[in-house]
Parts: structure tokens; sequence; C-alpha cells
């Protein structure tokens, strides 16, 4: 490690009795004087893996990373000891556990068997969150607030499966004025950082991970210091396998009539009329109900699913009634009229189905699904149950109802799913989501800009996904996800990520996106001054390149069949070879786009989008870098230029190659760090354009000195480009002509995007027929399906470059580093 700095590690919801309002924190060296901590104990820290994203990819791979501390009593006390001393009944002895719901409120009130052992100022330790106990206000409830920066983070009830709900253990941490083992830091959130010596303020501190600590482990020798390693997860493994669980509730009809609805298996339904679809809520397992009357952090729940395996549909509350003991309520939706015609089951009409993770507005259909037969009339849990009927002709419970996870917006939906959040108010008085709808990322939410690149969150989710999520707009706001087959908070972002292109990775303790589709950032350059020393590798392998993108179209759903259609967009060379991956994108809303249309939706412009441009085997190139001079991000896109390499032409030598940071290892006791890149734009035609471009496809040559073009080849049609932007590729020859201010020269290119080694000039475009007119005869051989793009002789100064760059550089709000200035409308 660099021996200016020093090395800061934080674990939260544990730490030193005298100061209950800072985490168990340890350095490396002493002489950071505004930091309380326990100084130059960490003894070696290992080389921290970013996280990896594979090829073609949607979530990046969990890393992890260790450090070393040494053992003395301090750390000792904290960091093994193991003694538990739980809370106990006053009664029978017996472990106390919590009997509610325990809100993320930073202050909250916690309910349990029996306070008689509990006192103010005590500290218990409940399911890895540490809390300050502030008074005891009954027999079996106290008033605490989080120590030693345990993150607010709800603790819920389990129900046990059988109708039994039981709650979490309370450890007694310290009690009476007795302090007891702290309980071990395994599965607390850590927080790595690094300082210069001279720093002032956590202000000049460098977070380098965040994670949980994974295990912990201690090994005795004669021969060196005794040490403590710690291993820790990062957050991208908290992501992928926080379990995701929907506020589940059983669900039923309350007729309006005084009988009950009278069913049999048979006949189903044979009393038709209006009914009230409720559904049984519980406060204690799934948090209090927001109300919009002093319940910040309490659950919002305005927004119900009826579900059966993967397919349901959705409504929302309109009564909520507390059934007397604070824990049961009924959910009320609008009364419905259930019909049937004595002989079919009844149909329920939602507006909003769903079905495989699609989703269908106002289809004038209904859910098909048999009433099994209630126990009464009045109040839950009687009324008509919705029921499968097996062999016997007896009912099982077949629909249950859950909680729908809404958002106002796409960006809204990943925050809250990855921190509890409602719509991303940080303040928690618009309400939280439930336990289980979270990853509950266990840092606090002042810290989310930090965590998350917002930036590049709101680019990635722009408005072509907007556009393609109507069911965010509608009245009811469902984030779409696979419902058979969604097990982890991770497993919902990457039923989204992966079907539009998407790309999510941790780097040095923050969430980074892009999408493969569209890179939308001007690139990174970096080139052999960087290099730690001048060895790179260089690798192909066929199947980093993409052979197929299958279009997935769900063209019609009902609740219990969905109609699909499939586009296949190949590279017919890699067929022949079979050579490639296999990728799919595709739709969340139906009725989509029909006939023609579906060539100029979005998910088909992404597919032809990915076959242009990764159609060929990408290289691969590993190469370490000086930190001082290049320091990138997994993830990030860049532009690579060596001496070291050898070139598509066969001679060495490449420059501006484009592609991506695939993996960063990084050494903390030496200044460099290797990359793993991917290089897409080393051999394929789009990749060779020059920065500056504008592009065409030859569909025909006119005479020696004009050439028709593909319409929209490159760029979007009427209709899905930017306001103001031309909707064909000769009207983007034509804009980037008119900046040129003379005669733009052009080369050929082959469909592989071998240069010919010919240039002509552009003098004239012709827009309505995509002609384009040269001032020489070079092009007069061109065949249908070569490449036109900007010659690598353009001149350009500095001022001119600003005008003019190819679509690919400027971000989803048309800018170029930051500045509309340097942008222009046609830029996708």
């Amino acid at each position: 490690m660099a021996s200016d700095r020093v090395i800061i590690v934080r674990v939260y919801g544990i730490g030193p009795f005298n100061s209950l309002a800072d985490p168990l924190t340890m350095t490396s060296r002493a002489g950071l004087a505004y930091l309380p901590a326990i100084d130059g104990v960490i003894a070696d820290m290992g080389s921290q893996f970013s996280s990896e994203i594979a090829i073609f990819g949607s979530m990046g791979s969990d890393p992890t990373t260790s450090f070393s501390v040494l053992s003395i009593s301090e750390t000792l006390s904290v960091m093994l000891s193991r003694v538990s001393n739980y809370l106990r009944n006053s009664s029978n002895n017996a472990v106390v556990r919590t009997t509610f719901y325990v809100s993320p409120d930073p202050n909250t009130t916690i309910y349990c068997d029996d306070t008689t052992n509990l006192a103010e100022d005590d500290i218990v330790r409940i399911s890895g969150s540490t809390f300050l106990v502030q008074s005891v206000t009954s027999a079996v409830s106290f008033t605490a607030t989080r120590a030693w920066g345990s993150p607010n983070i709800p603790i819920a009830m389990q129900d046990q499966g059988t109708g039994q709900v039981v709650g979490a253990p309370i450890v007694l941490v310290r009690g009476s004025g007795t302090e007891y083992s702290r309980g071990g830091i395994e599965q607390l959130p850590v927080v790595i950082s690094t300082a210069p010596i001279s720093a002032e303020s956590a202000s000049e501190e460098e977070v380098i991970f965040r994670g949980m600590v994974s295990k912990v482990s201690t090994e005795t020798s004669a021969r060196g210091s005794n040490q403590i390693k710690v291993t820790c997860s990062s957050i991208m493994g908290m992501i992928r396998n926080t379990p995701f669980r929907p506020a589940t509730m059983s669900v039923f009809f309350l007729s309006q009539h005084d009988y009950v609805m009278a069913v049999d298996p048979v006949q189903r339904v044979n009393q038709v009329g209006a009914s009230t679809l409720q559904a049984n809520y519980r406060a204690d397992i799934s948090g209090p109900l927001w109300d919009n009357v002093s319940t910040a952090y309490n659950s919002r729940v305005g927004v119900v699913q009826l579900r059966r395996d993967k397919t349901g549909g959705v409504f929302k509350v309109t009564e909520v009634f507390d059934r007397g003991n604070g824990i049961d309520y009924t959910l009320s939706g609008s009364d419905i009229l259930v019909g049937t015609d004595g002989e079919n089951p009844a149909y329920l009409p939602i507006p909003l189905f769903f079905n495989d993770g699609v989703y269908a507005l106002n289809l004038n259909k209904g859910l098909d699904i048999e009433l099994g037969p209630g126990t009464g009339s009045g109040t839950p849990p009687h009324g008509s149950f919705l029921n499968a009927y097996n062999s016997n002709g007896n009912s099982i419970l077949e629909w249950y109802a859950e909680t729908c996870f809404v958002a106002e917006n796409s960006q809204f939906a990943v925050i809250d799913l990855l921190f509890g959040t409602f719509n991303a108010d940080t303040t928690g008085q618009e309400g939280v989501r439930s336990a289980g709808m979270s990853a509950w990322l266990p840092f606090d939410w002042s810290t989310i800009s930090d965590i998350v690149d917002l930036g590049e969150l709101y680019e990635v989710l722009g408005d072509d996904i907007t556009a393609a999520l109507p069911i965010l707009t509608s009245d009811y706001h469902p984030w779409p996800y696979n419902h058979g087959t969604t097990k982890t908070v991770g497993d919902v972002l990457d039923w989204l990520f992966k079907r539009t292109g998407i790309y999510m990775v941790y780097d040095r303790g923050r969430l980074r996106f892009n999408r493969w589709t569209t890179p939308g950032v001007w690139p990174t350059e970096v080139d052999d001054a960087g290099l730690a020393e001048p060895s790179i590798s260089l690798n192909f392998d066929r199947n980093n390149s993409i052979q197929t993108a299958e279009i997935d179209f769900a063209k019609s759903l009902k609740d219990k069949d969905i109609a699909r259609e499939k586009y296949r967009v190949s590279n017919t060379d890699a067929l022949l070879t079979a050579s490639g991956k296999t990728v799919t994108l595709g739709n969340f809303v139906v009725p989509y786009w029909t006939g023609t249309e579906i060539a100029n939706s979005q998910a088909m412009r992404d597919g032809v989008n990915l076959v242009t441009r990764y159609s060929k085997a990408a290289a691969i190139v590993e190469v370490t870098y000086r930190d001082a001079v290049y320091d990138l991000n997994v993830g990030e896109f860049i532009a690579f230029s060596s001496e070291f390499v050898p070139s598509a032409l066969g001679t060495m030598g490449v420059v501006n190659a484009t592609g991506f940071v695939l993996k960063a290892a990084r050494s903390w006791k030496t200044p460099t760090t290797t990359y793993t890149l991917f290089l897409y734009g080393y051999l394929t035609a789009t990749n060779r354009i020059s920065l500056i471009s504008a592009t065409g496809v030859v569909r025909e040559v006119i005479d020696d000195y004009t050439i028709k073009i593909e319409t929209n080849a490159y760029t979007p049609p009427a209709g899905l480009a930017r306001p103001g932007a031309p909707t064909s590729d000769a009207a983007a020859f034509e804009e980037t002509r008119d900046r040129y201010d003379g005669k733009l020269p052009l080369q050929l290119l082959d469909e592989y995007g071998t240069p010919y080694l010919l240039e002509a000039n552009l003098i004239s475009v012709d827009v309505p027929n995509d002609t384009l007119t040269f001032d020489d005869i070079q092009f007069a051989g061109a065949q249908v399906g070569d490449v036109i793009v900007i010659a690598p002789s353009i001149s350009l100064n500095v001022d001119k470059l600003a005008e003019m760059y190819d679509s690919t550089q400027a971000d989803g709000t048309g800018q170029v580093l930051g500045d509309a200035a340097l942008s222009y409308p046609w830029m996708v």
C-alpha cells in the first residue's frame, strides 16, 4: 500500500461501550486525529476484486476482499467473543422474543414477551441490529434507538407455515451495568476506505469497499504475529442473494348478501352478484400500514396483486379495516360483479393482468377463478374463498394476495429495491417497503448517491425504457418481474435488465450501470502512457460475440395462457459456423406493436444494434495501468490504443478500439490495477467508425457518383427519434456535411468492416431519396451491404470536433461531457 495512506475499516452494529454513536473503527496506522479508532491494528489488506461483468450479462459478480487484524485484547473481545446472553422471561426463564414487526424507524418501539429484566440504557441485539434502550414503556414494550451505526432495517416476524408466528430472540449486550459479549462481527455491514495521513476529516476519505462480513477466522503461529482474518462479500452479493418475498395475504370474496354464496364442486358459483374482494394483512409479519397520518417508516400497501403461481391481476386498495387487535387488517378492493353461467368458473374483471413477467392493460377480460365455500357472511374470514378442487371435489386454497411492488418511475423502483425506500423518499415520511420486498442494503440513506451512480442509473433507464413500461404510468405503477421464477431481489432486477440490454456492476463500493445496446457515454481514452509494464495479453474467442438476438414478443395474454411470437436477428456467418451467443430481448406490456411497427420497436432496434455491434469475436485484452495515470471503473466505456497490440489489418498498433472494462483487480500494495478489457470495436464495422461520424449501408449504386443507402440502418425513424432529429441516415449525413462546411471525406468498408482503402468527398445529399453524391468515382464498385463512414483523413480543429460526433457518444439527455451545447438533437 502507498506509504502516505491509511486504511480505515468500519464495522456497523458493533463498537466500543464508551461511544455508542460510533461503529467499530480500526486503522492501519495512527495519525488521523479526527477519527476515534483502534489504531495500527489493520495488518494487511487483500487484493480487492471488483465485480466482474459476464460478457452480455446483466448482473455483475459478487467480489470479495479480506483484511487481517492484529490479535489484541480489544479486537479479540469485539470480534471473536461468542457468549450469547439472552434476555430472559421473568416468569419461566424462556428466551424473550419480539412479538411484532420492528420498524426501520431510527427511533422505534419494540414489542416483546416480557421487559421485566430490561432497563433504560441497556443494549440489546436483535437479528444483527443493535439497540440502545431509551425507556421501558410497558411489560411488553420498550423504545429504542440504534447503536454503533446499526442500519435502519426492519425485523419481521416469521411465519412457521403452521399458522404460528415467531419473533426474533433478544440478546443482552449490556444490562444492569454488566457488559456481555457483543456477539461477533459476522453478517454485519462493513465499509473500507483510505485516507492520506494528513487527512483532517472524513471528507478526505475514499471508499474502496462496501459489503458485509461473511467469515472471521484466526490462526495461532509461533513464527509470526497472531492475526484475525476477516473475509467480506460485497453489496452485489446482498442484492443477488436477498430473498424477494412480497407481503402475502389470504384473499376472499365477501358477499353483500346476508347469506353465503352457494358453491359446490359441480355447479361452481350459482349466486351471481356484487361482492367485495378482500385480503387479510398481518402487520406483525409485513409491517404496520402507512396511512399518511404520522406513520413514517410504515409499510406501503396501496396496490395488491392477486396471484396464482406466475399469473394474476392487480387491484387497488380502497378501504382498510383494523380487526381490533392492531395486527390483523382487512384490505378491501372495490365492489366487483362476479359473473358465471352456472356451469363455468366465475370471472373476476380486473383491469391489469400479468402472466410470466408480461402485463396487459384493460383487456376487458377477467381472471378465470373458482370460488370455494365460505363459512358464513359478515366479518372476515367468512366469505367465499378462491379455490381449486381436488379429485374428491374438496376445495383447495389456490389464489393468494400479495403486496404489489409499485413505483412512480423505473429509477425510483431500482433505488427502492436496493434500499427499502418508497419512491426514493429518504425521510421515511412516504412510508417504506415491507421487509421482504427490498435488499435493504444496510447503509444510511444519506449515502445512496455515494453507493449508486445516479447519473448512470437515470441514463440507462431513459426515455426508451420508460416507453416500454407504460404500466408505470398507469393508475397502478407495477414494476414488472417474472412471478413464477423470481426468488431474490437480484432476480427482480435481472428480468428487466436482461431484456433491455442493461447491466449493473459493483466497483469500489459503488453500483454502476451501462447498456450493451447503446453505451451512451463519451469513451475514456487510454494508451501506453499509463502502462505499469509493457506487457499486454490479447486473445479472441468466438463466444465473445453475438450470433442471434431473439426478440421475445408477448402479443396477447389471458390469466392461463400467453401468446408469444419470436423474431430472430442473426449474423448469417455466425449461424453457419455455430459461433457466438444468443441473447434475448423482449417486451413487458401487451398489446404491443403489430405488423410493420414491430420492426420499429425499441426491442427490435436493440436487437439489430447488438448483432451489428457484436457480431464478430471481440478482443479480450489484459493490461496493467498505473493508478495515477488511468483510474478506470468496471463497466466503463473506453477507447483503447497501444503500440504493443497487433491491429485487425495485421500491423502493429491499435488506435481507439472501443469497448468496456470487464474486470479490475486492484492491489493496495502497489499503485497499479490490472484491467480486463472487452474490445468489441477491434474488428466490427460500426466500431471502426470515426468518433465523429454519420453512417450508411449501401442499398444500390445508382451511377458512378451516386449511391442509395438504407433509410434507417443507424438512425432512429420518425416516432422513435428525438424531437428535431433527422429521421434517416441520409438526413444525418446532410446534418454532418453542413456542419463540416465543405466536402465531407468518406470511406468505404465491406460489410465486415474491412477498409477498401477508397475515399471520396460527399458533395450533396438527397434526403427524400436516400442518395449520396460524391465528387469522384471511387465508390462506383460498392456492393450492397457495404458500409460508408467518415474517412480517417478528416481534419478538424477542437471547436469543430465539439460540433460533430457519432450518435453513440451522446448520453440519454442529449449531452456530451455534461454540456448540452456540445450536442445535437439527432443523437440517441
